[in-house]
């Protein structure tokens, strides 16, 4: 994925596990298969609060694709395994819109472009009928 260069911020070490929150707004890009989605992502370093942030504006909008909370509740423990192996090359590109320190923590507020051609790969074994044809 591609970062705009003029608002990258100095990044440290290390992933924090489930301290995290993210919020979420989305409307269509200019991709008819894709949604562009704000979120913020929280953790420890600038690193591990992007990767956060990249995994729920993708969770969120496989979602929105998905169009169901049957089934994704029926599909829960597989969509957060392939969550985990996720990364920044699965969406178009990403923009960190904002920096901020939060309590101890690192809060980044990230424009993220999810492009459904580029994750259908690896979200089709789970939803065929949504992901399967692309």
């Amino acid at each position: 994925a591609k970062e705009k260069e003029d608002i990258v911020e100095d990044a440290t070490d290390d992933v924090v596990g489930g301290q995290q929150d993210g919020t979420v707004r989305k409307k269509p890009s200019k991709d008819s298969k894709g949604i562009v989605t704000t979120v913020q992502g929280k953790g420890k370093t600038k690193d591990a609060a992007l990767r956060y942030a990249i995994r729920q504006a993708v969770f969120r909008t496989v979602g929105t694709w998905v169009g169901s909370k049957t089934r994704i509740d029926e599909n829960l423990e597989a969509l957060k395994a392939q969550m985990t192996t996720l990364t920044e090359d699965d969406v178009s590109k990403f923009e960190v819109l904002e920096t901020q320190q939060q309590d101890g923590m690192i809060v980044l507020k990230v424009k993220v472009y999810v492009s459904k051609k580029k994750i259908a790969p690896k979200f089709a074994a789970i939803f065929p009928d949504v992901f399967g044809n692309d």
